[in-house]
């Protein structure tokens, strides 16, 4: 998959959210549209005490499978949680880090 040209775009819905991209730190209130290079290391952090409603897509697609797949994943070993390992090599197949 290449990353090149690739972005993840943050739409948020409702509340505020913390987002660092980079270096650079938002505070995202509904309406704010926040782009996240891929590559580029990236926090989010919902620090209402509400939940906070965001849309997030990528361009160009393909990233996406990694949520279906972890979907499944944490519904085959529910009640139980991934174990790190698994969450790793799925992020691994879709070129993702998440903390």
């Amino acid at each position: 998959m290449s990353t090149r040209g690739s972005y993840e775009n943050n739409f948020v819905l409702e509340r505020e959210l913390t987002m660092q991209i980079g270096e650079a730190v938002y505070l995202a209130g509904p309406g704010s549209y926040v782009v996240a290079p891929r590559g580029v290391q990236q926090y989010f952090k919902n620090e209402g005490d509400t939940h906070c409603r965001f849309l997030t897509t990528f361009t160009p697609g393909e990233a996406e499978g990694f949520f279906k797949e972890a979907g499944e994943l944490i519904r085959r070993v529910a009640p139980e949680k991934p174990s790190p390992d698994q969450l790793i090599l799925l992020q691994q197949k879709y070129g993702l880090s998440y903390l």
